[in-house]
């Protein structure tokens, strides 16, 4: 529950459900992490990328991207890499940003739609199981990626990721639950 907890992807309504825990630590820092997420006050400044994203080298990739307030188009830039580790981690990035820190978009802002659209197609195409659970994960997925995802995944970490997603339906939740109970290497 601790490894959960302090997770940067964790989503509000499991911190809620930890606020409950019998392990007194744990609640505190589920309660802890809430009332930061919800507060009002954000001193946190945007880093500073003093050269084209291309020229980042490999080692400085998490000082982008393990940053809250991440730049979308560094993430965008390294969800394209040919790396799977910087690949999952910028869908790890932009759903601790969306987590911790969401932007005030408008609903048809092209930004959103695009990130909307590069994790999407990387949930079903990245030919990593690794990328993939995390791309699971991202918070501002469209229902019909997850519907795609739900019927053609076969990484049962992945497909456990995927029922994790707050955007799945209760009808691609069952979906889902009868896919997994059909086919018993993902229940494994």
């Amino acid at each position: 529950s601790m490894w959960i907890v302090n997770r940067s992807d964790v989503y509000d309504a499991t911190l809620e459900a930890l606020t409950k825990h019998s392990i007194a630590e744990i609640a505190r820092r589920a309660t802890e992490k809430l009332q930061k997420r919800r507060s009002t006050l954000a001193v946190l400044v945007p880093p500073e990328i003093d050269m084209p994203l291309h020229e980042i080298p490999d080692h400085s990739v998490e000082d982008v991207l393990g940053h809250p307030l991440a730049p979308f188009d560094a993430v965008a830039f390294f969800a394209r890499s040919w790396n799977e580790d910087h690949r999952a981690s910028s869908a790890l990035s932009l759903t601790r940003r969306l987590l911790e820190h969401p932007p005030s978009w408008m609903p048809n802002d092209p930004e959103l739609k695009s990130m909307a659209q590069i994790f999407g197609t990387m949930l079903t195409d990245d030919s990593s199981p690794f990328v993939r659970a995390y791309c699971a994960r991202v918070p501002l997925l469209e229902e019909r990626d997850l519907e795609r995802a739900i019927k053609h995944e076969s990484n049962p970490f992945v497909f456990g990721r995927l029922l994790q997603n707050p955007g799945l339906t209760p009808e691609l939740f069952e979906e889902a639950v009868l896919r997994a109970l059909e086919a018993p290497a993902m229940t494994t």
